[in-house]
């Protein structure tokens, strides 16, 4: 789920910029969720919101849906200095303990 938002970040951010630009990759705990963010130093989305009209954020957002239901989710920000930050939620769920054998 990580690798669209990347691919957005560098196309649609970064890419274009003269200059060049940069991208953070975060990853934590939010209460009882998993939070990862992608945050670029672009120009900030055209459309701030999930699902987009791409492809890679409507699918990314489905596959969420799919595996999570209505605990996981994909939300779309500018960012107020400029640029978009992606933001996955996913529930934390605690590792199973491995059996030794």
């Amino acid at each position: 789920m990580l690798q669209p938002l990347l691919e957005n970040a560098v196309r649609h951010g970064i890419e274009g910029r003269a200059a060049g630009g940069s991208i953070t990759v975060r990853a934590g705990r939010d209460g009882s969720a998993l939070r990862i963010e992608v945050v670029d130093g672009g120009a900030g989305p055209a459309q701030a919101r999930a699902g987009g009209n791409g492809v890679g954020l409507a699918n990314t957002s489905a596959r969420l849906r799919h595996l999570y239901g209505a605990e996981g989710r994909l939300e779309i920000e500018a960012v107020p200095d400029g640029g978009t930050r992606a933001r996955i939620l996913v529930p934390c769920r605690p590792a199973r303990a491995e059996r030794a054998g």
